[in-house]
């Protein structure tokens, strides 16, 4: 635990793995799982509502504006414990928004 840790949370995992998502398709359904449980817990402006898992793959996984290669899952014990990724900004080819 750190000073700025919260009282009674525990220190995150260290992940002993950290994969591209191209090079492991079939790790998908847990990282969507991992989406539904941790995103709609995120402080937006209005509730997170996670679509189907068919959207989600098309729009933030896979499709056309996710930047190849910049989608990392992090992996402890072979179990998805964290991802990132990165997608193309329509207004601006040349940037990139965290799309977690």
């Amino acid at each position: 635990m750190t000073a700025n840790t919260p009282s009674g949370v525990g220190k995150p995992p260290t992940p002993e793995e950290i994969v591209e998502l191209s090079s492991r398709l079939d790790l998908l359904p847990a990282v969507y799982a991992l989406a539904c449980e941790t995103l709609p817990e995120m402080p937006l402006h209005a509730p997170l509502e996670m679509p189907s898992y068919e959207r989600w793959v098309e729009e933030d996984a896979t499709g056309p504006d996710v930047l190849a290669g910049g989608t990392l899952i992090a992996l402890d014990g072979g179990t998805v414990v964290g991802f990132s990724g990165l997608i193309r900004r329509a207004a601006d080819p040349h940037l990139a928004e965290h799309g977690l």
